[in-house]
């Protein structure tokens, strides 16, 4: 644990092919801004399709903001086509906001609270944009998102769950999904 805290320990795709870990059942990925480096990091084990599910924090904004990039929806596109190229179907949840911004409540009451289709996921992120301009978010705010589940093609759910946790977890998707 020392090694890892110490930043010692650097994970890759390589170590897994010397490992008996052939695949990922499930990753959550939220680090506030630098998804893209993440996902850099695991572009071997998703083109191979190595993780069945990734659940993923999906803030253009906030990229932008920590990355110190311009463009909007640029490089905060890039991870999600890396999925969407490699084969994962996505899915959006609905669009979240910080409860103090300007104009949440009204995001919040309105068409939003359903997934969100993502058929285009350029035109998803300028819809996050606009939503600050219409809203009138100050710049300083934080934005909107959304949560995005990424499923590799093929991923199944197990049929047994081994835990209480597992079984919780197939329950809600087999309502929300309709498997």
């Amino acid at each position: 644990m020392e090694q890892v805290l110490n930043n010692e320990v650097k994970p890759d795709y390589n170590s897994l092919q010397h490992s008996d870990l052939h695949s990922v059942f499930a990753a959550k990925i939220d680090v506030q801004g630098f998804e893209p480096k993440v996902f850099q990091g695991m572009k071997k084990a998703i083109k191979n399709h190595k993780i069945d599910f990734i659940l993923t924090e999906w803030w253009p904004k906030g990229v932008n903001k920590m990355n110190g990039y311009s463009e909007q929806c640029g490089e905060a596109l890039q991870y999600l086509y890396l999925m969407a190229d490699a084969g994962y179907t996505l899915y959006a949840t609905h669009i979240v906001g910080h409860p103090r911004d300007a104009g949440y409540m009204e995001v919040k009451r309105k068409a939003f609270r359903k997934g969100l289709p993502f058929s285009d996921i350029k035109l998803h992120c300028l819809e996050l944009y606009k939503l600050e301009v219409k809203l009138q978010l100050r710049k300083e705010a934080m934005g909107y998102w959304t949560d995005v589940l990424a499923v590799a093609p093929n991923a199944k759910l197990p049929r047994d769950p081994v835990s209480n946790f597992g079984r919780t977890i197939k329950k809600n998707m087999e309502e929300s999904f309709k498997l």
